[in-house]
């Protein structure tokens, strides 16, 4: 049997994402090269220090904190021309951790070097 047409059932509409947007070709290129300039660096100074472990943490602790700065900047910075959404609160907790973060690296390396 077939239904009447009022018993049909319509689904809600459901709203887009807001904010999807098309990513420029300068952003991509932004982004790749954000994501070069944290990682590189890493690599080349572990390249160097291989001889010990010790060595070995520290620059890898030193390559992520640098890869982190360099993403909490581009978020800050895609934040500001609008391709990204968060509250101002988050941000400002974002920019307070990376600060934080010093701290804990001045420890370890001030730590090692004591040795």
């Amino acid at each position: 049997m077939t239904s009447r047409r009022e018993d049909i059932v319509v689904p809600e509409t459901v709203e887009p994402i807001r904010d999807a947007r098309n990513v420029s070709s300068v952003e991509l290129v932004g982004g790749i090269f954000l994501i070069v300039a944290g990682i590189l660096p890493w690599w080349v100074l572990l390249g160097l220090f291989h001889k010990q472990l010790s060595e070995v943490i520290t620059v890898s602790v030193l390559g992520l904190y640098v890869f982190v700065v360099f993403e909490t900047f581009a978020v800050f910075f895609l934040a500001g021309l609008g391709r990204l959404s968060f509250p101002d609160k988050f941000l400002h907790w974002l920019g307070g951790a990376t600060v934080g973060e010093v701290a804990g690296l001045l420890y370890y390396v001030i730590k090692h070097f004591e040795k």
